[in-house]
């Protein structure tokens, strides 16, 4: 199984290929963040929410023990 590093780092060797060699057909675009593993705002706020509620989850166990 195949790390997301890793998946990344073949998406970008693949679409480099293409392009070195004069690939001409429709290639998928994809935006340097995405390429890059760069996260967004919106999945940095998303995930900064689901941080919080796992730990008010996890508080609350702890809570009822």
């Amino acid at each position: 199984m195949k790390t997301k590093a890793e998946e990344r780092w073949e998406h970008m060797q693949q679409l480099l290929a293409m392009e070195a060699s004069g690939h001409e057909g429709p290639i998928k675009i994809a935006s340097q963040r995405t390429l890059f593993g760069i996260k967004s705002h919106v999945e940095e706020v998303i995930e900064k929410v689901a941080e919080e509620d796992t730990k008010r989850c996890i508080d609350n166990l702890h809570n009822e023990e």
